[in-house]
């Protein structure tokens, strides 16, 4: 095996194969530089590829990408806190950790109008306020989480997922909304 350059200046390819041949790259191998370039950390043991490899051979991976979010908060992508969902889970758990992607119309000036949460670009629902709003927000996600994480079932990822869904669910209040 011929000496090969580091990975986004951190991951060591380790591979006994050609990891890329005739402009085909292994979707292992591609999936980990995707990780390696982003601006996270890495756990010390996948940033040797062949580490990330053994476990990304274990996963159910094809046709998803890989998420920190379900079981961390995004901050290390390591075998204990990544799992692969498929895109719109993904976005949907992302969203939740990070209360990103939000879509709160607020009502200008002296409008009696309320405030209005969207999810995806579909209407939630009216509030009163806009802590109700993000709240009424979020609601729309846990159910679009719940609905989601059937394709799950039996899996680490699902566990997961329920986990998230119920500590998600205890931190939200009851709440009024307007009708639609």
């Amino acid at each position: 095996m011929s000496k090969r350059k580091t990975i986004a200046g951190r991951g060591i390819n380790d591979a006994d194969y050609a990891t890329q041949s005739k402009g085909v790259m292994c979707p292992m191998f591609s999936a980990w530089c995707r990780m390696l370039r982003k601006d996270v950390e890495v756990s010390e043991e996948w940033l040797l590829f062949s580490n990330f490899r053994g476990w990304m051979e274990r996963q159910d991976w094809e046709g998803k990408q890989i998420s920190p979010y379900v079981f961390g908060d995004g901050s290390i992508y390591s075998a204990q806190t990544c799992c692969f969902v498929d895109r719109k889970l993904a976005f949907i758990v992302k969203s939740l950790r990070l209360g990103t992607e939000k879509t709160i119309d607020i009502p200008h000036g002296f409008s009696p109008r309320p405030y209005r949460a969207v999810v995806s670009g579909k209407h939630v629902g009216y509030y009163k306020t806009q802590e109700e709003a993000e709240i009424g927000w979020k609601r729309a996600l846990l159910k679009e989480l719940k609905s989601s994480a059937r394709k799950y079932v039996g899996t680490r990822t699902e566990l997961g997922l329920k986990e998230m869904y119920v500590d998600i669910a205890k931190t939200l209040p009851s709440i009024s909304r307007h009708k639609s």
